[in-house]
């Protein structure tokens, strides 16, 4: 079975609308008040909601994300996260306020609940994952901290036969609305196919590190007109789009970059993937201009796949399970001593 990540979310580029899609109503915005991990995460005020609508449709997902609450109305019934095709709900999970329950929808249609008083307690973090196979003889559970909330088993077609986006927090009405903020942090959605029956989630978390010097390849241009200390145009927090920048003006070339440290691992925890994640666009709309990522140990590159780049900015990335030092599990160690990069690819005249 391949479990491929589809999509990830971490807040900590600070530009909400850079990593979800779309809304309906006000937007997220990013936060410091109250992080799961690194600086920021998402926050949602009252009738707020997020969506990633992704790049194609799936039948078999899986959710995993932590989420926090400063207050919920004991007569409305909030929704957590749903999926979705287009406008119709396929799955969503609610917290019921007025019975302390967690109700699962299936195309609109309440099919499970059970008491839970997770929700109840305000300003907590709980890790939750959604896991989905969209059937006839199909599924969909929903996790808290490892364990099984709610589950239906059954026909999970009845509101759409796929999935082409996710929602978190509902703009619906005064009734499912939460009382006030809600933080989500640390998203990641994957394609599940072939997984034969549901499965918990792991418990992921992210943190982002830049550039803090010019690595083995400078051959990029800077904005500032030359190929000296590119890492300082590349490593701001927000992405500043046109202000400070590298470019390339024909396939091949290549930068790469020293990478700042990244924190101290905890005892039972590991290194999962390396993502190289770049903001990117191209000038001429007529050429094929795409993007490749480069992750560099000792001296050994892995080069992603040449991704197409459209003419607005947008996050481009890949996700790299081993060290290329030896197609070895990523240490703290390797991830310290790597080098990240991007290489021009495609067409240019």
């Amino acid at each position: 079975m391949a479990i491929t990540r589809v999509w990830q979310a971490g807040a900590e580029f600070n530009d909400t609308l850079l990593e979800f899609t779309s809304r309906t109503g006000s937007a997220f915005t990013t936060s410091t008040t109250a992080p799961n991990t690194g600086t920021y995460s998402f926050r949602a005020a009252l009738f707020n909601d997020a969506s990633k609508i992704f790049s194609t449709t799936y039948t078999q997902m899986r959710t995993g994300f932590y989420f926090r609450h400063s207050g919920a109305y004991s007569d409305r019934v909030p929704e957590i996260v749903e999926f979705k095709n287009g406008g119709t709900s396929v799955v969503s999970v609610y917290w019921n306020g007025m019975t302390n329950q967690i109700d699962l929808y299936v195309g609109g249609v309440l099919q499970n609940s059970a008491a839970s008083a997770i929700f109840a307690t305000q300003e907590i973090y709980h890790n939750c994952g959604l896991d989905v196979k969209i059937a006839v003889a199909g599924w969909a559970t929903f996790y808290v901290e490892g364990v099984a909330i709610v589950t239906f088993s059954g026909d999970t077609t009845v509101g759409s036969a796929s999935i082409d986006s996710i929602r978190f927090t509902a703009y619906v009405d005064a009734s499912t609305a939460w009382s006030s903020y809600v933080y989500i942090d640390d998203i990641y959605v994957d394609d599940t196919s072939g997984e034969a029956s549901a499965a918990v989630p792991p418990s992921l978390t992210f943190e982002l590190v830049h550039p803090n010097a010019d690595g083995t390849s400078s051959g990029l241009t800077g904005s500032d007109g030359d190929q000296i200390n590119n890492y300082l145009l590349v490593d701001e927090v927000t992405p500043d789009d046109d202000a400070t920048y590298v470019y390339g003006a024909s396939s091949g070339i290549k930068d790469t970059y020293n990478m700042a440290a990244m924190s101290v691992l905890a005892a039972d925890i590991e290194v999962q993937s390396v993502i190289p994640i770049a903001d990117a666009r191209k000038v001429n709309v007529a050429l094929d201009v795409k993007y490749q990522s480069i992750v560099r140990s000792n001296v050994t590159e892995t080069v992603g796949a040449a991704q197409a780049v459209d003419t607005a900015y947008a996050l481009y990335w890949d996700r790299v399970t081993l060290d290329p030092n030896g197609s070895v599990a990523w240490t703290e160690a390797a991830v310290n001593a790597m080098e990240i990069g991007l290489q021009t690819a495609g067409t240019y005249v």
